[in-house]
């Protein structure tokens, strides 16, 4: 300890280290108990991989899921925009493309975990990185960058970004706008408006423009060209145009037990739900501005320009969102990755001034409140890790396709890579969710494409959900073949626990109440699935049935 330096600012110096490595351990530990075990078993990744995933693997086989206008709608540059296709290409001939997925999306989160560090401890030093790592793991921001999307890249950008604009890196935050449109765009949205923010403030201060503005404006101007020829040309009248916001609200799909239940209460449409909401409740917003406004009032001065200009860019693209429906996709993807940014960038600056309070010369305070800050963060961590092993532990012990509405199995999907390239697969919508990523065969739909966003492609997909459901509750096989014919599908995939417990789950509205129509008649008549002539049998597992339909390529 030096003459004259109070006790626990020494005390807070030898532990700051120790505790800022335990922190940045334990951020990684939490962060890989979600993205590990997928690495571990593949039937364990899932979810959005079922739209975005699938279909690269024509990079490998150009012959797969031909005339698959599932496959043509997701890689649209829209929806899976160039760098990304190819960044994906390349790797294709590297390694398998779900393991390179999995892969990304450890790489992206070690980037996250680094630069979320390193805006901590330029905005509040040690204290500051820990504060913004507590915010990382606390919001989950691990949720952000699973599964090797195009959404994964948003996190890495946006604090790249913000770091950039506070630090005055005009170059590199120039490149940052030119990047994001090719793996994704919102994050453009975000920074576009706190950038503009802090310009202007410069200008008015200091009555010119700030060093390095002309390769930012240079390189803004190729995120903007960037952003129009990928995202703003018509889309193919195999697609069609958006649904308005009066069109959508008027659909069963988008209200509540529908396939994505938009429009519901005030407080789930804004607030808490995950697709268009801000991602908190009503009462949890309250809180956080009352903290905020509490904090300011304490320290104004303590969050940089490009924090607030983050924030208030980040509601205004939110509102903006809404009222364009769903020109800009879906709201909360311009507040799910703002919010806990802005989040990391408060706390780490209020982590620090609440520090050098304790530690002032005379505060006595400080010499109780460390050790017990410091025994706070060690449990913390201890819970971290505690909860990491529980979460690994929890994911290995789920039944084979545990995460998938109805457990899929393994010998059927084995068995579906054996057919030809061109036979098309139809299944329950939900049990043909997996089948496009682990066999590479096309399915006639599915629930995770079947989305209500473009006009002609969901009229189409629509059409085929009645099919899937027409094929699975049908009573006699010249129906089934008809259907089959009509549709081009050759194979049919059968859990017969949907026909022996046909009430359980009969699907989202609108296709729930034409469904339960074709279930009564079923149970009068007899589904045809349920006994199924010898011939008719491919592959049997359990109560799952691999049938042949139609005149077939099986």
């Amino acid at each position: 300890m030096k003459p004259g330096e109070p006790a626990n600012r020494s005390l807070a110096g030898r532990a700051g280290v120790p505790l800022f490595l335990l922190l940045i351990v334990a951020t990684v530990a939490q962060t890989m108990s979600h993205l590990v075990p997928e690495l571990m078993r593949d039937d364990l990744y899932g979810g959005d991989a079922q739209q975005h995933v699938w279909w690269l693997y024509k990079f490998v086989n150009p012959k797969l899921y031909p005339n698959d206008p599932i496959a043509a709608y997701y890689s649209l540059p829209a929806y899976s925009p160039p760098g990304y296709q190819f960044l994906m290409r390349g790797l294709a001939h590297m390694m398998d493309l779900q393991h390179a997925a999995e892969w990304l999306a450890i790489v992206l989160t070690f980037l996250s975990i680094g630069l979320t560090a390193y805006l901590g401890l330029k905005l509040g030093k040690k204290t500051g990185a820990m504060a913004a790592l507590a915010v990382f793991v606390v919001c989950r921001c691990d949720r952000l960058v699973e599964g090797g999307f195009p959404r994964s890249f948003g996190l890495v950008f946006l604090l790249l970004g913000l770091i950039a604009l506070n630090r005055r890196w005009w170059a590199v935050l120039g490149l940052v706008f030119a990047a994001s449109p090719l793996f994704y765009a919102p994050t453009v949205l975000n920074l576009a408006p706190a950038t503009a923010i802090v310009l202007a403030i410069g200008v008015y201060r200091y009555r010119r423009l700030p060093h390095g503005f002309a390769a930012l404006f240079a390189l803004g101007c190729v995120g903007i060209l960037l952003i129009a020829m990928i995202y703003l040309k018509p889309l193919p009248d195999s697609v069609g145009k958006w649904y308005t916001y009066a069109e959508a609200k008027k659909m069963p799909e988008w209200k509540p037990k529908g396939r994505t239940a938009f429009f519901r209460s005030w407080e789930t449409l804004y607030f808490s739900s995950p697709v268009s909401g801000i991602g908190l409740t009503p009462k949890q917003t309250l809180i956080a501005a009352a903290v905020l406004l509490a904090a300011v009032a304490w320290r104004p001065r303590v969050i940089p320009m490009a924090g607030w200009g983050l924030l208030v860019g980040a509601l205004a693209t939110f509102v903006l969102a809404h009222l364009l429906l769903f020109k800009l996709y879906l709201p909360s993807r311009y507040t799910s990755y703002a919010f806990p940014v802005f989040a990391m960038v408060a706390c780490a600056g209020y982590a620090r001034e609440l520090k050098m309070l304790l530690l002032a010369g005379r505060n006595r305070l400080g010499t109780l409140i460390q050790p017990a800050i410091g025994i706070a963060a060690v449990l913390f961590c201890g819970a971290v890790f505690f909860a990491s092993v529980k979460n690994v532990s929890a994911a290995l012990a789920l039944p084979a396709y545990g995460t998938n509405i109805t457990p899929a199995a393994e010998p059927v999907l084995v068995f579906l890579r054996t057919l030809p390239v061109d036979a098309l697969i139809a299944a329950h919508p939900d049990d043909a969710n997996i089948i496009p990523l682990r066999t590479q065969h096309s399915v006639l739909t599915n629930t995770e494409t079947s989305v209500a966003f473009n006009k002609a492609y969901y009229d189409r997909m629509r059409d085929r959900l009645n099919a899937s459901f027409d094929l699975l509750y049908a009573t006699d096989w010249a129906t089934i073949d008809s259907i089959a014919d009509k549709q081009g599908v050759s194979v049919f995939v059968v859990d017969q626990r949907r026909l022996t417990n046909p009430d359980d789950r009969p699907y989202w509205i609108p296709f729930r109440t034409t469904n339960l129509a074709k279930i009564d008649a079923g149970k009068a008549a007899g589904f045809a699935m349920l006994a199924p002539p010898a011939d008719r049998i491919l592959f049997r597992h359990g109560d799952w049935l691999v049938l042949r339909v139609g005149g077939g390529k099986s």
